[in-house]
C-alpha cells in the first residue's frame, strides 16, 4: 500500500517531467481494461506529435465517476473478498455487520487509491533499494516530496537511487538533473563543482546557467543557457531547447532589456508547438524583468501570481517575487519591496530559495535580516551584492 500511494501521488508529476524533458519517445495512458485514453510520440523533428497532456488525462480519469457496470464489478469483487475473509465469524448477524463495515472501508480505500490521497510524512530508511522497482518508487517519492523535504534530504535520496545503477539511462538522467537542482540550496561552491560532472545527461549547462545568474552574473548565465539550447537542438530535444531559451531570455533581461525582446520572441517561437507551462511562465517572468520600472507592471505581476496559484506551480512563485523585487528596487519603492521581502520569507521557510531574500536585499542595497542564514556565494557576499546593485543601471523608471 505504501508503494502504491507513493506511485499514485508521484505519477502526475513524473508524467509532466517526462513530457517536459522528453525522456521518452512515446507516452500512452490506458485504462484497466486496456483501452487507450491518450497516446503521444516524438516526431523526427524532436517535438511531440500533439500537445503534451498525459498529466491532465490521468488527472481527469482519476476524477471520472464510475459507470454503473464499474461500480457493480467493484461491489461484486468486494463481496467475494468478504466471503473469503469473514467466513470464520460466528452468527449471521455478526457476519453481515462485519461485511458492512468492510464494505464501507473498501469504498473509502477505493477513493483513496483513485484520488491519490497523500500518505503520512515519510520518515523511513531508503537504503534497501534492491530491485529496479524499489529504485523507481524511491525516485518518484523523492521527486514528489522535494518541495516538502529539505534539499539535503532530496540530494541523499537521489544519490541512493543513482548508486543502485538499476534504472535505465533516461531515469538516471532525471535523477542526475534534479539532484543538481537540489544542490542549489545555498552552497554554491559545491553546486558549481557538481555541475562540472553532469554532462549533457544531467543538463549541465542549464544547471550552470541557474548558478551564474544567482551570483549576479546573468551574462555568463545567458552564455550557458545558449550552450544548453544548442546541445538540446543537437539531441533533437525541443522541450529542453525551449526551456533553455526561456531562461536565457530571463538572464538577458537583467542586463540588456532591449536585446531581451528578441530572446523572448525566440522563446515563444520555440514554445509554439509545445505545451510547457513552467517554461511559458519563465518567458513571462523574463518580460517582467525586461519591463522593470514601468508603473503599470504591478497588474501583470498580480495576474501572473494568480496564474501560478491556479496552475499549482507554486514552486515558481519565489522567482516571480524576485522579479517583483527587482522592479520595486528600480522604482526605489521601499514599501512595496518590504512587502515582497515578507512574502519571500514566508515562501522560503523550508530553506528552498532562501537566497532570494539576499538577492532582493542586494538589489536595493538593504541590510540582511538579523536572523538570516547567508548562503555561500562563489566569490563572497560583498562582490555579489555589488553586482546585483549595479544591474539597476540597465533599467530606469518609466516617465509618469
Amino acid at each position: 500500500m505504501e508503494n502504491h500511494d507513493t506511485c499514485a501521488k508521484g505519477l502526475l508529476a513524473t508524467l509532466a517531467v517526462i513530457e517536459t524533458e522528453q525522456l521518452a519517445d512515446r507516452v500512452t495512458v490506458v485504462r484497466r481494461d486496456g483501452s487507450a485514453l491518450y497516446t503521444n510520440e516524438l516526431t523526427p523533428g524532436g517535438g511531440w506529435r500533439r500537445r503534451p497532456a498525459a498529466e491532465r488525462v490521468v488527472r481527469a480519469e482519476r476524477a471520472r465517476p464510475w459507470t454503473a457496470s464499474e461500480t457493480a464489478v467493484f461491489r461484486r469483487d468486494l463481496a467475494r473478498t468478504d466471503r473469503r475473509v469473514h467466513t470464520e465469524v460466528a452468527g449471521e448477524d455478526r457476519r453481515l455487520a462485519v461485511q458492512r463495515d468492510s464494505h464501507r472501508r473498501g469504498l473509502g480505500l477505493h477513493q483513496r487509491l483513485r484520488l491519490g490521497t497523500p500518505r503520512p510524512p515519510d520518515t523511513g530508511d531508503h537504503t534497501g533499494l534492491d530491485t529496479a522497482a524499489d529504485a523507481l518508487v524511491e525516485l518518484l517519492s523523492a521527486l514528489t516530496r522535494r518541495q516538502d523535504e529539505h534539499r539535503a534530504r532530496t540530494v541523499d535520496r537521489l544519490t541512493a537511487v543513482l548508486d543502485t545503477r538499476l534504472l535505465p539511462t533516461e531515469l538516471d538522467e532525471m535523477a542526475l538533473y534534479y539532484r543538481a537542482k537540489a544542490g542549489l540550496a545555498g552552497d554554491f561552491p559545491t553546486a558549481h563543482a557538481a555541475a562540472q560532472t553532469l554532462g549533457w545527461e544531467g543538463r549541465h549547462q542549464r544547471v550552470l546557467g541557474d548558478l551564474w545568474w544567482l551570483q549576479g552574473e546573468p551574462e555568463r548565465a545567458a552564455a550557458a543557457y545558449l550552450a544548453g539550447r544548442t546541445e538540446a537542438e543537437q539531441h533533437a530535444k525541443a522541450g529542453e531547447a525551449a526551456h533553455n531559451q526561456a531562461l536565457r531570455a530571463l538572464a538577458v533581461a537583467f542586463y540588456d532589456p532591449h536585446r531581451a525582446d528578441d530572446e523572448i520572441d525566440l522563446a515563444h517561437q520555440l514554445l509554439a508547438n509545445l505545451d510547457l507551462r513552467a517554461t511559458t511562465i519563465n518567458a513571462a517572468t523574463a518580460a517582467l524583468i525586461r519591463d522593470a520600472g514601468d508603473p503599470a507592471l504591478d497588474d501583470r505581476i498580480h495576474t501572473l501570481r494568480t496564474e501560478l496559484d491556479i496552475a499549482g506551480l507554486t514552486s515558481m512563485t519565489p522567482t516571480l517575487e524576485l522579479a517583483a523585487a527587482f522592479h520595486q528596487a528600480v522604482l526605489d519603492d521601499h514599501d512595496a519591496l518590504a512587502a515582497t521581502l515578507s512574502r519571500l520569507r514566508e515562501q522560503t521557510q523550508n530553506g528552498d530559495y532562501a537566497y532570494y531574500i539576499d538577492i532582493a536585499s542586494f538589489m536595493a542595497d538593504l541590510p540582511l535580516p538579523v536572523d538570516h542564514t547567508a548562503p555561500q556565494w562563489l566569490d563572497g557576499e560583498q562582490a555579489t551584492r555589488t553586482r546585483w546593485r549595479a544591474k539597476h543601471c540597465h533599467h530606469s523608471p518609466a516617465p509618469p
